[in-house]
């Protein structure tokens, strides 16, 4: 629904802008673990770090990163990062709790 690069064509600062994405898997749930969140403060983490989602993702629009195809819109963002972390967020406490794996 839209592309991350100002081009067509693979150069080095695509790699970069990819790698960006990673941290912020790590980081969701390292502070989850170090904020001890439960669950009367999961929706508030779930909602700061849709915010801050939101802000990289606009910073990344207001520099050209960033095109929208197929009428996909910024404010879409929003929903697609209350969903996917709220699921990353119950897939995390489900293993945890289960001991599927050893954290």
């Amino acid at each position: 629904f839209y592309k991350v690069n100002d081009s067509n064509r693979y150069e080095i600062t695509d790699l970069f802008t990819y790698l960006m994405f990673a941290p912020f898997g790590y980081l969701f749930v390292y502070f989850y673990e170090w904020l001890n969140i439960n669950r009367s403060s999961f929706v508030i983490y779930i909602i700061g770090w849709s915010m801050m989602g939101m802000g990289v993702q606009w910073l990344s629009d207001w520099m050209g990163m960033t095109q929208y195809q197929h009428g996909y819109k910024f404010e879409y963002n929003l929903v697609v990062f209350l969903i996917v972390q709220t699921i990353t967020g119950m897939v995390y406490v489900y293993l945890k709790k289960n001991r599927a794996c050893k954290l």
